[in-house]
């Protein structure tokens, strides 16, 4: 938990790096309670079965006074058992608890490191329709500067820095008058050569 403290503690934290350390420490802390737990049911399953031969045994002594004073230690020692496994329940459902808060702090730090990228990702949109835009107003120049040499495009493609058109001109009656391919760059510059 201390390097991903550290990281919110700081002006302007970065709460994918704090995320991901959290995310790991939490982690570990779970795999040490999920021991925990399973020691504690282990150690708590072997000690019935241990009482349950100590019972088993004390009651088969013939002799009453000796069977008598076995039962009174093993009744004493279950009770002491008994007192120290509800304090150690009670811990463990103290650790449940603040895990279980943990995993909700856990929830909001992840959603707060999603919400961050997404903003990035906003911010990414917003260039890309910037670009967009832009390219759009060139293809508007395009196909401008296309009208105006009286061409029909028959197919278009990108080389390089340059798109380049294959076109059929039309004369003034409409009519198909030679083929050329039009190199135009980018910046709406044209030139055309004919094939």
């Amino acid at each position: 938990m201390e390097t991903a403290g550290q990281e919110l503690a700081t002006e302007n934290p970065n709460l994918e790096k704090a995320s991901r350390d959290f995310e790991k420490e939490w982690r570990d802390i779970q795999s040490r309670y999920s021991k925990l737990k399973e020691d504690f049911q282990k150690v708590g399953e072997s000690s019935t079965n241990y009482f349950t031969q100590l019972e088993e045994l004390s009651s088969g002594i013939y002799n009453e006074k000796l069977r008598n004073e076995e039962l009174a230690k093993n009744k004493e020692l279950e009770q002491r058992w008994q007192k120290t496994y509800e304090q150690a329940s009670i811990n463990i459902e103290k650790v449940t608890s603040v895990l279980e808060s943990g995993n909700d702090f856990h929830r909001v730090l992840v959603a707060s490191s999603i919400r961050q990228k997404l903003d990035q990702n906003v911010e990414e949109l917003n260039r890309i329709a910037a670009q967009a835009k832009e390219l759009l107003s060139e293809l508007e120049v395009f196909t401008e500067e296309g009208r105006k040499i009286g061409t029909r495009i028959s197919k278009v493609m990108i080389s390089g820095n340059f798109y380049v058109m294959y076109a059929t001109e039309r004369d003034k009656t409409d009519t198909m008058k030679s083929s050329g391919l039009i190199v135009v760059s980018y910046m709406t510059k044209c030139i055309k050569s004919n094939t």
